[in-house]
């Protein structure tokens, strides 16, 4: 719910999560909104599961709790070699920006990826612009 004041419209909490968690789809790098958004999600779905192993005593939600946190972990790993590799290319561009050998098209590159809220806009000659 938004209010106005004189000051415009403020956001809560709440609907700043939603606003950056969708945004997030279209930025570039591993946003920490959709990374909570997983796992609170996969946190639900297992309680959720276990709740019902417990009230119908099925052995068909001990099958779906193990796949819900085999696919859980397997995200979380892949989450984690994602980082790895955001890592190692920021520590390679610095090597090379050191070197002088950093292009002008990966120092924009560089400079937009940083924090994932620029935009690249390719100009009539096919170059990026900010």
């Amino acid at each position: 719910m938004t209010t106005d004041s004189a000051e415009g419209p403020s956001i809560t909490p709440a609907e700043g999560f939603f606003a950056s968690l969708i945004g997030s789809v279209f930025t570039p790098g591993i946003p920490t909104s959709l990374v909570q958004a997983t796992h609170t999600s996969f946190a639900l779905l297992h309680l959720i599961l276990l709740w019902l192993l417990y009230m119908t005593r099925s052995i068909h939600f001990v099958a779906l709790t193990v796949i819900a946190g085999c696919l859980w972990g397997t995200v979380t790993w892949f989450l984690a070699e994602l980082k790895k590799v955001d890592e190692e290319a920021e520590r390679l561009r610095a090597v090379k920006r050191e070197k002088g050998e950093l292009t002008e098209d990966e120092a924009e590159l560089t400079e937009v990826g940083k924090d994932g809220s620029g935009d690249v806009k390719v100009g009539k000659e096919g170059k990026k612009e900010k």
